[in-house]
């Protein structure tokens, strides 16, 4: 048999086992069981957040041989056939290949024949936004009226591009991006059903490195899975993701609040050494103070921050330790920083010269750091 990659075979074949959009799914669900079938709906988001998914569940359930029903049986010879994408009265159009006004004027005359053999013929226009503005012309009068036996799906992740006059046409269901716990949690599943070996910690980071994509965290644990040897861990998958580690993150602020140059040089030189990537290093880092900010400014939790529950703890340490200016400050020159690692010959000796000035708040001549010196000497005045 041949082999399927994962994100293939993990594709939903139910309402049920779409992750995230629980509010698109019983929303289409109870449509579905009340008899409230709209003829044109817009899928709406990002990318691999199981629009296109979605869309063929909603063609099984509108032609299973047990409905329409909200949960189609995928063993009629209907639900198969949509599966196995052999259907041939559900028809997948990449509309960023086929997008001028010809390919909508072919569409509209082979709309008009009733279904082959199905109750219902499903018209799946993937990345609608890339249609021409004379072929949406074309387009409006079949979207408007369209006949009893067809529905129409648009999915776009640029909804923004479609013209008004489509978008007041169409039923809209927004997807949004997976939280990484979710994800993570989805992510663990998988992995226990294909017996693979990673550490929570290690899926973590892919759920985090997915950015909210189903098929990217998939696609990311498939190739980890074949990468590591034994047991995956959080140091394994942040080496192949290019990620850095939160105990990294936490020992470079731990440096930088407590002024210790040494080891802020002995960070940037271990994730030189190892081959990860100083700019992202950067952005982690910036991350990292984004998160500090958080915490003394609000009441979060372990997932809020998508943590575990050690690092939580010394993420609130840190945050008692930093006043709210020095940690504007901080993610201020890491801002900067970035910028100028973008333009420079030798990014690593502007990150370095950047992490040494946030750990000697003298070397700093930027509003954020004089702020900060100010409001300490403030304190040391109160407590004399």
């Amino acid at each position: 048999m041949a082999y399927v990659s994962l994100y293939r075979k993990w594709r939903p074949q139910t309402f049920e086992e779409v992750v995230g959009p629980e509010y698109v799914t019983r929303t289409l669900a109870n449509a579905i069981r009340s008899g409230n079938i709209a003829h044109a709906y817009l899928f709406a988001g990002p990318r691999g957040t199981g629009k296109t998914s979605t869309a063929r569940i909603l063609a099984k359930a509108l032609n299973c041989e047990e409905g329409p029903t909200p949960n189609p049986c995928n063993r009629c010879a209907s639900c198969r056939s949509i599966t196995d994408g052999t259907s041939v009265d559900v028809v997948e159009i990449d509309a960023a290949s086929n997008r001028g006004i010809d390919d909508i004027r072919d569409l509209r005359e082979r709309v008009i024949f009733t279904p082959a053999s199905s109750r219902v013929k499903v018209y799946i226009l993937d990345e609608a936004h890339m249609i021409t503005k004379e072929a949406f012309n074309a387009f409006l009068k079949t979207l408007e009226e369209p006949p009893a036996h067809a529905v129409f799906v648009l999915a776009t992740t640029e909804p923004h591009k479609l013209p008004q006059t489509i978008l007041s046409r169409c039923q809209r269901h927004d997807f949004r991006s997976v939280p990484a716990p979710l994800m993570a949690e989805y992510l663990q599943k998988v992995a226990g059903e294909e017996g693979y070996r990673v550490t929570p910690e290690a899926l973590r980071l892919v759920a985090r490195r997915a950015r909210g994509s189903v098929r990217d965290a998939l696609v990311a644990l498939e190739q980890l899975a074949s990468y590591g040897e034994g047991m995956v861990e959080e140091s394994d998958a942040a080496g192949f993701l290019g990620l850095i580690e939160d105990e990294v993150l936490l020992e470079t602020g731990k440096a930088l609040i407590g002024g210790d140059i040494r080891a802020v040089i002995s960070m940037v030189e271990k994730v030189h050494e190892e081959g990860r990537d100083l700019a992202h290093f950067a952005v982690q880092v910036q991350d990292h103070f984004r998160k500090v900010l958080l915490l003394q400014h609000a009441d979060l939790g372990a997932v809020d921050l998508e943590v575990d529950e050690g690092s939580m703890g010394r993420l609130r340490e840190q945050a008692s330790l930093l006043s709210p200016e020095r940690t504007l400050h901080f993610i201020a020159s890491m801002g900067r920083a970035r910028e100028e690692m973008k333009q420079s010959s030798s990014p690593r000796l502007v990150l370095e010269s950047a992490l040494v000035a946030m750990a000697r708040e003298d070397l700093e001549g930027t509003p954020e750091a004089i702020l900060a010196r100010l409001r300490k000497l403030e304190d040391r005045l109160e407590g004399a």
